[in-house]
């Protein structure tokens, strides 16, 4: 049985992110759909955003306040696929549902930690990510009215 820091833990979403905005560099050159790449690139500035956020937190103010016993799979990591001719919408759905994923996750981790610091810090990732979340679904609504 392993035990987790909190700083593990940020550390290994702080990972999923980057290789998140790899994937997004690799939609604008895959994409066939011209509006589906420029959302892509759209996408991906917004997500620089928050990996920034992200890299600015102070794991020493978070890090071994908690270890954590059971730290549950994440199974939104799963490959994630998209058709090369997917419409902009297809973009769209997917990454919201990738991101609402991702949500879940976080708000499982906050419901198992025990210290009011780490909470703090799952309060603020959950934040983050549902700001991301209304912003992807406020430029799909956008993105619907100029069609």
């Amino acid at each position: 049985m392993s035990f987790n820091s909190v700083e593990d833990i940020v550390k290994a979403i702080i990972t999923w992110e980057k290789d998140f905005d790899s994937f997004y560099s690799t939609l604008e050159e895959y994409l066939k759909d011209e509006k589906s790449r420029k959302a892509a690139e759209v996408l991906q500035l917004r997500h620089e955003k928050i990996l920034k956020e992200l890299e600015s937190i102070d794991l020493e103010k978070y890090g071994h306040i908690e270890f954590v016993k059971y730290v549950p799979e994440y199974s939104g990591e799963d490959r994630f696929e998209i058709a090369a001719d997917a419409a902009v919408e297809d973009l769209f759905y997917k990454i919201l549902d990738h991101e609402e994923k991702r949500i879940e996750y976080y708000r499982r981790l906050r419901n198992i930690v025990v210290f009011e610091k780490s909470r703090e810090l799952f309060d603020m990732l959950i934040q983050l990510k549902t700001g991301q979340a209304k912003e992807i679904k406020a430029l799909l609504d956008s993105y619907n009215l100029a069609m």
